[in-house]
């Protein structure tokens, strides 16, 4: 039997993302626009799970006003759609790429969740994530979803028997950790964020 499982992506995005040689801090810089796409970590990671012939569906928060193209990837995807409509717009967050560096980012603010959304989202998640064998949670938390918050609702999925993937960091990968998460994905620099230190080594 095929494996059924959602994504939650509390904090979703639009990803513009651009290249050139080098970034002249003062300057006006002229960038090659790459497109502009419908993103956030759960999306990303359903997209690979439905090309590896995952039954797989989206949920967490989208702003009203600019929700086409997200729509539009899910339905040409084959992605079933959980996401709460909120007030607002969903973010953008710049990608430039320079020729001899790294990616920087620039994640902006987007949407703010207020108490009413986050009740609704808290039930209507915990009813429809129960019909799945795993469910991925991951990104940041938008404003109005305090680490705290974020906790009880992880702990609500644990109680009712969800296998959670716990991918976030900071305040809300500390936070998450209280929740028993069935398994957690940090990455190198969110490891060292959590113990306080470098990790130079796998001893370390």
């Amino acid at each position: 039997m095929t494996a059924k499982v959602a994504t939650i992506t509390l904090n979703t995005a639009y990803d513009l993302v651009g290249r050139l040689k080098r970034i002249e801090l003062g300057e006006v810089n002229s960038v090659e626009t790459l497109g502009l796409f419908p993103a956030g970590k759960g999306i990303n990671v359903a997209k690979v799970l439905k090309d590896l012939g995952v039954q797989v569906a989206v949920g967490g928060f989208l702003g009203k006003d600019n929700v086409g193209d997200f729509e539009h990837l899910f339905q040409t995807q084959g992605l079933e759609d959980k996401f709460q409509r909120v007030a607002g717009k969903t973010r953008i967050n710049v990608k430039i790429t320079e020729t001899e560096a790294d990616v920087t980012d620039l994640n902006f603010l987007g949407y703010e969740i207020n108490e009413a959304d986050w009740h609704h989202f808290v039930e209507s998640s915990l009813a429809y994530c129960q019909q799945f064998d795993l469910v991925a949670v991951c990104g940041s938390l938008p404003r109005g979803v305090t680490p705290e918050l974020f906790a009880q609702w992880l702990r609500l999925l644990h109680q009712a028997g969800i296998k959670v993937v716990l991918d976030t960091s900071n305040q809300a990968l500390q936070a998450g950790l209280t929740a028993k998460p069935w398994l957690v994905k940090p990455n190198h620099r969110e490891l060292e964020a959590w113990v306080g230190h470098a990790l130079n080594s796998l001893d370390e």
